[in-house]
C-alpha cells in the first residue's frame, strides 16, 4: 500500500511538471556578455545624497518604489530617499527594546510591502510594520506557531491583505515542515511539507527563501546550492526554473564539515527575478570568499548572458555599462513594477575616472561623474527590461 501511494505521488508530480515545463538555465552554455543595451530599454540614474546622517555601506540593500528608494545597511540603519532627485528624506531606523523601537530590519527583498509602503521589522514574536512616509507603526503581524513554538524564522510575504507565507526554522524543517500560510493573528491555515521532485529535496534544510510574484503566480528561490526556483500552487510546489550549475554533490547542511577547497567552485544562487522576456539572476562562486555574477536568461531565444569582463569591483561582475561608458552595474533587485535596479560602486567608478578620464562616456555619464567624490553614497540604477 505504501508503494502504491508513492507511485501515485510520483505520477501526480510528473503530470504537474508536464503541464508546467520548467525553464532550463545551463550556466555552462554562455558566451554572451551581460550588457545593459541588450537587456534594457530605459536606464535611469539616481545619485543618492550623501550626508553624515545617511552614510551607506558597500553591501547595503535597496528597495525601489514609484516615489522612494529605501536603503539599509544590513540589519541596522535604514534611510529613505526621493526616487526622482535622490535627496535624503529621513532615517527610518531605531534601536532598543521599547514598544516603538525597532528590533531589526528585514532584508533580502522580503521586507517591504510596496503596495502599502510598509516596511517590516523583526521582533521576538511579531513583525512590526512602519509606514515609510510617516515613520509610524501601522501594522502588526503575529508570528505563527505550532504548539506554542514560533516556527517562522524570516519575513512574511503577503499573499493578500490578511494572508502571508513564510519559511520555517531549521528545527521545524527537521520535523518535515517547510512553508506555512498564516493570517495576521498568526493562525496557520496551510502547511507545505517536504517533497521530492526530480530527485531534489525541494524543501529540505534551513536557509532563506526569496519570494516574488509574476503574472499572478507566486514563486520562490532558496538561497544556497539548491539551484531551483519553484512555483507555489494550492497543494503542490513545482519546479519553475532549473539552474544547471555543475555543482558537486555537497549537502547544504553539511558544508561546515567540508574543507573550503571542496566548495571553491560551487555556484550559489543568490537572487532571481522575472520579466516577460528575461529571467534575471545573481549567483556567487565559491563558499568563504565569493565572487558574484549578475546574469540573465532570454526566454525568447534561450540565450544566457553572464558577464565576462569589467568587474564592478573586486568581488562583483556586474552588467556591462555599454550605454553610458560607466563601470558595471551591481544587481540588487526587482520591484513590482517590473523594474530591475542595482547600484554603481562609487569608489570603483572614481578609480576608473582617475585612470581613464571621461573617455568613452556619454554626455549623461559625464554629468554623473563631474562632481563625484570617492566616499559618496552609491548611484542607484533603475532599468526597464526589453520586451
Amino acid at each position: 500500500m505504501k508503494i502504491f501511494f508513492c507511485l501515485c505521488s510520483l505520477l501526480y508530480s510528473l503530470l504537474g511538471l508536464a503541464q508546467n515545463k520548467p525553464f532550463i538555465v545551463d550556466l555552462k552554455n554562455s558566451n554572451e556578455d551581460a550588457s545593459l543595451s541588450v537587456l534594457f530599454d530605459k536606464i535611469e540614474y539616481v545619485s543618492l545624497e550623501t550626508t553624515p546622517e545617511c552614510l551607506l555601506k558597500p553591501g547595503a540593500y535597496y528597495y525601489v518604489t514609484n516615489k522612494y528608494i529605501v536603503a539599509m545597511n544590513a540589519f541596522w540603519q535604514t534611510y529613505l530617499f526621493d526616487r526622482k532627485t535622490g535627496k535624503f528624506i529621513r532615517g527610518l531606523d531605531r534601536e532598543g527594546g521599547g514598544p516603538d523601537e525597532y528590533r531589526r530590519w528585514i532584508v533580502y527583498l522580503n521586507g517591504l510591502n510596496e503596495k502599502r509602503n510598509i516596511l517590516y521589522a523583526n521582533d521576538i514574536d511579531k513583525w512590526k510594520g512602519y509606514d515609510i512616509e510617516t515613520g509610524e507603526m501601522v501594522d502588526i503581524i503575529k508570528k505563527p506557531s505550532i504548539n506554542n513554538d514560533i516556527v517562522t524564522a524570516f519575513s512574511p510575504w503577503a499573499i493578500n491583505s490578511n494572508q502571508y507565507i513564510g519559511n520555517v526554522s531549521v528545527e521545524f524543517c527537521e520535523k518535515g515542515y517547510r512553508l506555512v500560510v498564516f493570517n495576521k493573528q498568526g493562525v496557520i491555515s496551510k502547511v507545505y511539507k517536504n517533497e521530492n521532485i526530480l530527485g531534489t529535496d525541494v524543501l529540505s534544510g534551513g536557509g532563506l527563501l526569496i519570494f516574488y510574484n509574476y503574472k499572478g503566480k507566486l514563486y520562490f528561490s532558496r538561497i544556497g546550492f539548491n539551484a531551483m526556483t519553484y512555483e507555489v500552487r494550492d497543494k503542490r510546489i513545482l519546479p519553475h526554473i532549473i539552474f544547471r550549475t555543475g555543482n558537486k554533490e555537497i549537502p547544504d547542511l553539511q558544508l561546515d564539515g567540508f574543507p573550503s577547497s571542496v566548495a571553491s567552485d560551487q555556484i550559489n544562487i543568490l537572487w532571481v527575478g522575472e520579466s516577460d522576456r528575461f529571467i534575471f539572476f545573481k549567483y556567487a562562486k565559491g563558499y568563504s570568499e565569493m565572487t558574484t555574477y549578475n546574469c540573465a536568461f532570454d526566454k525568447k531565444n534561450k540565450k544566457i548572458y553572464i558577464p565576462h569582463s569589467k568587474k564592478a569591483n573586486e568581488f562583483h561582475y556586474g552588467y556591462t555599462n555599454d550605454t553610458d561608458g560607466l563601470t558595471s552595474v551591481i544587481l540588487r533587485g526587482m520591484n513590482e513594477n517590473g523594474e530591475v535596479y542595482g547600484v554603481l560602486d562609487v569608489q570603483a567608478l572614481s578609480e576608473y575616472v582617475k585612470l581613464n578620464g571621461e573617455r568613452g562616456m556619454s554626455e549623461r555619464g559625464k554629468r554623473l561623474v563631474s562632481n563625484l567624490m570617492e566616499d559618496d553614497n552609491p548611484i542607484v540604477v533603475i532599468a526597464t527590461p526589453k520586451k
